[in-house]
């Protein structure tokens, strides 16, 4: 939800450009929130798109159902709930495959049918029976559901994920994810999942989501029965239950959700470098998050275009324009998430829109308040030159950290040293 420019010149010619051939125009909105330091500029850039349409006509939905060793129990009891809404919240018009997933991926249904098909409910029944064994190969997974797709000539195509994200048979780093990413964008396949187990990788469901132009829900804790606090094992079920239909509708409802493919995109000289490399895919429900830095110092309106397709294929103009806010000491994590981008071009990058990008500027808070208490372990410990110089990595990336600042003010034995806030 981010973005400034004063190239007008740039957005007026741009537009025009595309204007020729587009049968549809957006009205657009955009926020651009920016940290300087050293010389540089670093952003976040927040891009929302009013589109036409905002729900596909119709959709093929490949489901991945996690049957790994992990999902057993509550988890899977949970994970069956979420898909029964899902299946539920389907329209008619939409064709469903469902594939067991683990170390190999076993589609259920021959072909893809209608939510209410009774090859669907069979395919669920298989599931329910079907005991969790192995690992998962989450890579192997998405590539198979981009060969189905195409197999049956599906026009919009949307993969749903549920389970723990945790691929241990195929680790998706930078480079694994690079291609798989690639082919994702080559079939306009987004991908949105419901992260459920006992331990779940919410960071690579949100990187695929936000490279694919997806969404991710992350699974309430668990309820589970506790006799001292009044819970029964029913009112546990009640629970989880209840917690998975809310996932199941919101996996319904993104499945069906308009997203937009960049064709073309040209930012001014200004913004410098954006991360991703790629310009991911736009959603109608959410804002898409890109990052960059620039020498330059960011103070008038930024104004770019962007062409993309749409669901029906035919071309859709994109124009924002945003004012520069020029943040304080809150926006400094703006720096490291910056830093992480430029080391594979983005593509591991889990800001799934604002929400994402506030979770981000959390976890890096977080991380400076467990490094500050290393440093005053380090001070107890009487290595003051090791403290110091956690402090003072803490307060390059977070320089309004108080706790910081009074463990490096205590090391000094004065303020007059210490960093401007």
């Amino acid at each position: 939800m981010l973005t400034r420019h004063s190239f007008w010149t740039l957005l007026v010619s741009l537009a025009a450009a595309l204007t020729a051939s587009a049968t549809a125009v957006a009205a657009d909105s955009a926020r651009l929130d920016a940290y300087r330091q050293d010389g540089q500029t670093s952003y976040a850039l927040s891009l929302t798109a009013d589109m036409p349409n905002e729900e596909v006509e119709a959709v093929d939905v490949v489901v991945l159902f996690d049957t790994s060793a992990s999902q057993q129990g509550a988890y899977r009891e949970t994970a069956l709930e979420s898909l029964k809404t899902l299946l539920a919240g389907l329209r008619p018009s939409d064709r469903v495959q469902i594939v067991a997933v683990d170390l190999n991926s076993k589609p259920l249904t021959k072909d893809f049918a209608s939510p209410q098909d009774p090859a669907i409910a069979a395919a669920v029944t298989a599931l329910n029976q079907q005991p969790p064994l192995g690992t998962t190969d989450l890579g192997a997974a998405l590539e198979s559901a981009v060969q189905q797709f195409e197999q049956a000539g599906s026009a919009n195509r949307s993969i749903v994920y549920i389970g723990d994200g945790v691929s241990m048979a195929n680790l998706l780093d930078a480079p694994t994810l690079t291609p798989i990413v690639a082919k994702l964008h080559a079939a306009q396949v987004p991908v949105s999942s419901y992260a459920v187990g006992p331990k779940i990788d919410a960071e690579l469901l949100a990187v695929l989501a936000n490279q694919t132009g997806g969404n991710v829900y992350i699974s309430e804790a668990m309820v589970w029965q506790d006799e001292a606090a009044g819970i029964t094992d029913a009112r546990a079920r009640e629970e989880n239950t209840r917690n998975a239909q809310v996932a199941g509708k919101n996996l319904a409802s993104w499945s069906r959700t308009a997203v937009v493919w960049a064709s073309q995109a040209q930012f001014p000289d200004v913004l410098g470098q954006v991360y991703p490399t790629a310009f991911p895919p736009i959603r109608a429900d959410r804002d898409t998050i890109l990052l960059g830095r620039t020498p330059a110092e960011l103070n008038a309106p930024v104004a770019f275009a962007v062409r993309a397709a749409g669901a029906d294929g035919k071309p859709v103009e994109l124009a924002w324009t945003a004012d520069v806010e020029l943040g304080g000491p809150d926006q400094a994590y703006l720096v490291s998430l910056v830093d992480g981008a430029s080391r594979d071009g983005g593509i591991t990058l889990p800001t799934v829109g604002g929400a994402g990008l506030a979770e981000m500027a959390r976890m890096k808070g977080a991380q400076s308040d467990e490094l500050t208490m290393l440093a005053q372990r380090a001070i107890a410990n009487g290595d003051k030159a090791g403290a110091l110089q956690i402090v003072q990595t803490v307060l390059q990336t977070d320089p309004g950290n108080v706790q910081a600042r009074t463990v490096q003010s205590a090391l000094n034995g004065a303020t007059a040293d210490l960093p401007p806030a």
